[in-house]
C-alpha cells in the first residue's frame, strides 16, 4: 500500500469485486471520492475495501444498490442505530418473502410439468417445444 493508497485495480482484488464495481460504488458514494494523484490514477485508502467487503455482505443480506447506499449513508452522517435502521431491515424482508413466495410458485410448476413428463402427459411441452424450435438447416 504504502503512502500512495491503493489503486483501484488493488482495491479491487483486495475486496474481491470488479475494477467497475469500484467504480461504481465511488459514484454513488459507498466509497469517498479517491483522491487523484498527479499521475491521474485514483488512490483509495485501505478503509475502501473495508466498506465494499461490508457492501457485499450487505447485497448477500438481500440489500439492493440503493439500499446499501443509504445504509452507508446512515453510517456515514453517524446516524446509524437499531431504530434507524429498521426501515431498511424491514423493506428487504418483505422484498425476500416476495421472491421466496415467487420462488415457490415456480418450483410447484415445474413440479407439476414434472408430474405430466413422468404420467407422459406432456403434450403441452412438446408441441410448445416445437413452437420455439429452430429450423433445421439444410446442409450443403
Amino acid at each position: 500500500m504504502g503512502a500512495r493508497g491503493l489503486r483501484v485495480g488493488e482495491v479491487a482484488a483486495k475486496a474481491g469485486v470488479g475494477i467497475d464495481t469500484v467504480r461504481f460504488y465511488e459514484r454513488r458514494g459507498v466509497l469517498p471520492p479517491a483522491e487523484r494523484l498527479r499521475s491521474g490514477y485514483r488512490s483509495f485508502p485501505l478503509a475502501a475495501v473495508d466498506r465494499l467487503v461490508f457492501a457485499k455482505r450487505l447485497r448477500a443480506l438481500g440489500f439492493g444498490l440503493d439500499e446499501v447506499v443509504a445504509f452507508f449513508a446512515l453510517i456515514d452522517r453517524d446516524a446509524l442505530s437499531c431504530e434507524a435502521a429498521a426501515p431498511l431491515f424491514e423493506a428487504i424482508t418483505r422484498k425476500l418473502d416476495e421472491q421466496i413466495a415467487q420462488l415457490a410458485a415456480m418450483r410447484d410448476e415445474l413440479a407439476a410439468v414434472r408430474a405430466r413428463c413422468r404420467a407422459a402427459q406432456c403434450a403441452d411441452l412438446l408441441a410448445a417445444a416445437r413452437t420455439v424450435r429452430r429450423p433445421r438447416t439444410a446442409r450443403a
